[in-house]
């Protein structure tokens, strides 16, 4: 009987010893699965990270496509709005050599044998001929009018500067944004220069019309006439402006007041502008558009 109690105690443990070989092999096998299944999730974060990295470069990418052609299309705009700029100013200046032109063919049509029959009748007359004087006045009448085209060209000029001054406000470019603000107020001060000297030129064309009509001027100034046709004809702005004040001193005898040229045509083309000047343009410029200026 005790050996078949000592065999089946054997047997007992023999089974309990298999049973505890399951359930080592069984955990065993929950940890390999729980290793694989910790695999598998990271691998699928990985993936997941993997395919999010490559959105986001897709999309950053897309973006700076977006930004490269906006500033494309912008620079195409902008040299559109120049050339249609340029190309308005090049038919109005067409158009204002042709005026010119027309008109000194006119003059030329209307000299001829009335200057001839003009200098016979008066004799000398004054300034040597009285046709010579009423040419003089137009060409007086011509210059003023081309000095407003110029000062014109000038106010276009200066809008055109402040354009390009809000634009490189807008990208930061500061020191392209003082050149255009210096440029524009040069263009402003060669206006008002320009619009000086016009009303000053119509001022003498006013009283060249006086004297034509009084008869009443002195012989020498057919030479003063011969200096201003010259002037004129150049455009030398200097020399006009010293005719001008040469011709108001030959009308003191008809009570016309002289005066002396302020400075008519200096600093038009100066390089220096007041830095202060500079700065309170481009402020404005940036506060009418509501931009920042960081200067």
């Amino acid at each position: 009987m005790s050996s078949l109690e000592e065999r089946l105690s054997r047997l007992i443990e023999k089974l309990e010893g298999l049973k505890q070989m399951k359930r080592e092999q069984e955990e065993d096998l929950d940890e390999t699965r729980a290793m694989e299944k910790e695999e598998e999730i990271e691998a699928a974060e990985q993936e997941e990270e993997m395919r999010a990295m490559e959105e986001m470069e897709d999309i950053e990418a897309a973006e700076q496509e977006e930004e490269i052609r906006a500033m494309e299309e912008e620079e195409e705009k902008e040299a559109a709005e120049q050339e249609e700029a340029m190309r308005a100013m090049e038919e109005e200046e067409e158009k204002e050599a042709a005026e010119q032109e027309e008109e000194a063919r006119d003059l030329e049509e209307g000299e001829g044998d009335i200057e001839v029959a003009e200098q016979e009748k008066r004799g000398r007359g004054m300034f040597g001929g009285g046709n010579n004087l009423e040419k003089q006045l137009f060409n007086l009448k011509f210059a003023a009018k081309n000095l407003r085209r110029s000062a014109q060209k000038s106010d276009k000029m200066e809008k055109m500067e402040k354009t390009k001054l809000k634009k490189a406000i807008q990208k930061h470019n500061m020191e392209g944004a003082r050149i255009h603000a210096e440029n524009s107020i040069r263009q402003h001060k060669q206006s008002l220069h320009f619009l000086r000297l016009s009303s000053r030129i119509d001022a003498v064309a006013q009283r060249v019309q006086t004297a034509v009509t009084m008869k009443k001027v002195t012989g020498d100034m057919s030479r003063v006439v011969k200096s201003m046709d010259s002037a004129l004809k150049s455009m030398d702005l200097e020399k006009v402006a010293a005719m001008m004040d040469k011709f108001e001193r030959q009308f003191e005898d008809l009570d016309v007041q002289s005066a002396q040229m302020e400075g008519a045509m200096s600093g038009t083309t100066t390089l220096n502008v007041p830095k202060a000047q500079v700065d309170k343009l481009m402020q404005q410029v940036a506060d009418e558009h509501g931009l920042k200026l960081n200067i």
